[in-house]
């Protein structure tokens, strides 16, 4: 229905048909659709206008198949209903006083319906053409601004990168490696926001593998820990989709620094699940576990407090000489 005022007939059905062709085919249609309802209405009720029937069908030729062909349709119609309807019927001579002033009004009264309709049909496409330009504009200033932001985001992680290579010690090491981290977290989440449209919903199986392959790039290169994926191809909003990246960024970064001490290979897996009323993410790591209650690092869990009160949610720890798994539940949107 909202693109109604766009339909045009000769149009859709070019270029099997040429534009004269479609328009004849059409008001055919618009004169034998009108004459079948007037056949319907005398079933009941015969004394009604002969020229009722005939303004609707002008004005749906006319809307969508141009002014041509409403005036073909007008001709048609008023000759069928002047010949066959009006008495004397089977001929144009009028058996009834004034049924010739009669047609007259109708058919300058069709004419009038033509002229008003052609004016509303070109209105109505040349906004709807206006429409579609400012929505061209607007979807080629929007890739050209993501452009322009992953460019950006690719010069922040290369700007920390280099500042890695050259710290002189593990602390600050560290806080470059998660910060690359939260960066490229940021960044997938941004693409995703970018495809889906912000209120829109995203497959979380695709968003969270494209965010677990960054990561491993980022994090893993030449590592003998291994990051997988496990989650179900469930549908999530696209407004969350940044929140949950930096969850799962903050927690595959915190097993990475601390459940494989002295190089020592090992597994981190990342998991999300749906039910009907809430979400369920997991990242689960087969390291040495915890020694107390945090892992150190106050501004990671500064951060994630902040994550999990956005998403409203809960955070559960277990951790024990196997590993350590760290369970987020929050409310499903």
């Amino acid at each position: 229905m909202t693109r109604l005022g766009e339909l045009d007939f000769p149009d859709r059905v070019s270029p099997a048909l040429p534009a004269w062709a479609a328009q004849l085919l059409f008001a055919a249609i618009c004169t034998l659709l009108p004459i079948v309802l007037r056949w319907a209405v005398d079933l009941f009720a015969f004394a009604a206008d002969p020229f009722s029937l005939i303004y609707l069908g002008v004005l749906v030729a006319t809307l969508f198949g141009r002014w041509q062909c409403g005036l073909l349709t007008l001709a048609a119609s008023t000759l069928y209903a002047w010949y066959f309807v009006l008495p004397e019927s089977r001929s144009f001579a009028f058996e009834i006083e004034g049924d010739g002033a009669k047609t007259v009004v109708n058919v300058l009264t069709l004419l009038g319906i033509v002229f008003l309709s052609e004016i509303f049909r070109r209105v109505a496409r040349n906004a709807a053409a206006e429409c579609s330009r400012q929505i061209a504009d607007r979807e080629l200033l929007l890739t050209e601004f993501d452009h322009r932001v992953r460019n950006n985001f690719a010069n922040v992680t290369a700007l920390l990168q280099l500042q890695l290579q050259r710290a002189d010690n593990d602390v600050a090491r560290d806080m470059l490696q998660a910060a690359i981290g939260r960066v490229e977290g940021i960044a997938q989440a941004n693409r995703y926001l970018f495809i889906a449209g912000a209120g829109e919903r995203i497959c979380a199986h695709d968003y969270l593998n494209e965010l677990c392959a960054a990561l491993t790039e980022a994090l893993f290169a030449g590592s003998p820990i291994e990051l997988e994926c496990d989650t179900a191809a469930e549908m999530i909003s696209s407004d969350k989709a940044a929140t949950i990246g930096l969850v799962v960024n903050e927690l595959v970064t915190n097993a990475a620094k601390h459940a494989f001490p002295d190089g020592k290979s090992g597994r981190i897996t990342v998991e999300f699940t749906r039910s009907e009323d809430c979400c369920r993410l997991a990242v689960a790591d087969d390291g040495v576990g915890i020694n107390g209650s945090k892992r150190p690092g106050s501004l990671g869990h500064r951060l994630m407090d902040a994550l999990v009160q956005q998403l409203e949610g809960t955070l559960e720890t277990r951790t024990g000489p196997d590993g350590t798994r760290v369970t987020l539940v929050f409310p499903a949107d």
